[in-house]
This record gives structure tokens, sequence and C-alpha cells, in this order.
């Protein structure tokens, strides 16, 4: 007989739970049902109270607080990267150019092709955004 990796079941480790169930506000001299009266006490002393009504939009509110002020800062962080990062890009993108600029490189095709996908893929995540979770392949039950 196949058990599927199951353990069997231990009889007498079973009835013990039971008489510790049945007699965990009593005393009892069996030490095996002893060590499961414990449990069986701490099982009915858990508390049985339900969160407050508002909790829910409680923890939503702390949650989106925290959310943009790190958004925010975030974003700060990112412009001051951008900032000090653009004249570096001034300059060493300046450098790279020939003297007649890019229109003379001969390059003109291939940064139109760049160009051109950048726009498309910033179009396509867009529209994938509008549209919902849904559409991304996710179906928001978790």
């Amino acid at each position: 007989m196949s058990t599927n990796g199951i353990p069997p079941v231990d009889e007498a480790e079973w009835a013990a739970q039971e008489r510790a169930r049945r007699s965990a506000d009593g005393g009892g001299a069996d030490p095996r049902a002893a060590a499961y009266r414990h449990v069986v006490r701490a099982l009915r002393s858990m508390p049985c109270g339900e969160p407050p009504a508002d909790f829910a939009a409680r923890v939503a509110a702390q949650v989106e607080v925290h959310a943009h002020g790190l958004e925010r800062l975030l974003l700060r962080v990112l412009l001051v990267v951008f900032v000090l990062a653009l004249p570096v890009g001034l300059v060493l993108g300046a450098s790279m150019w020939p003297p007649g600029g890019p229109a003379q490189a001969g390059d003109t095709g291939a940064w139109m092709l760049v160009l051109l996908a950048a726009v498309s893929m910033s179009w396509i995540t867009a529209r994938l955004l509008e549209a919902g979770p849904g559409r991304l392949g996710r179906t928001g039950t978790g």
C-alpha cells in the first residue's frame, strides 16, 4: 500500500491527543496526554477578536504615505543624478561626434532606427499600462 509520503498515524499518539482534548481543564494521570494538555489550553486561550473596522483603511493610509515619501526621495535622487550627468554627457557626446555633426557622420539612418525603436517601445508600454494588469498576462487574483 502506498502512502504517498504521508507517515502512518500513530494510534497511541492520536488517542493521547484526544484524551488531552477531552480533559484539558481537568487533570489526568496519563503523562502522554499531559504534554498535549498544554497545547489544548493554549489553543483554547487564543484571542478570538477581530481587527478594528478601519484597520484596512489605516494600513492603506500608512503604506500610501510611506510610498509617496519613498517616491519623492527617489525622484529627487534621480533628478540630482540627471543634473550631474547632463554636462558630463554633453561633453563626452560632443567629443564623440565628428566635426561636421551627426548628419555628416553617415550614421543618420542608424540613429533614426534607434529613435523609432525608442518611440515605439514607449508607445507600446504606455498602451499596455493603460490596458491594465490583465493585458500583461497577470490575472490579478494572486
